[in-house]
């Protein structure tokens, strides 16, 4: 029940988050790569640093 009423706050605070990630420090598609097993993309070590650097 916690997480259903996070959800309410997911795109002010994390997608503002990653948008920022883009904008400022330059993330970019060279930070993810595709994982078929999982289907969908994971950030690369160099995307992880750039999103710690925006959080931080």
């Amino acid at each position: 029940m916690a997480l259903d009423l996070a959800e309410e706050f997911h795109p002010l605070v994390v997608d503002q988050f990653v948008l920022n990630g883009f904008r400022r420090c330059g993330l970019g598609l060279d930070h993810g790569r595709r994982d078929n097993e999982r289907h969908g993309i994971l950030l690369t070590r160099a995307g992880q640093e750039v999103l710690i650097d925006v959080y931080e």
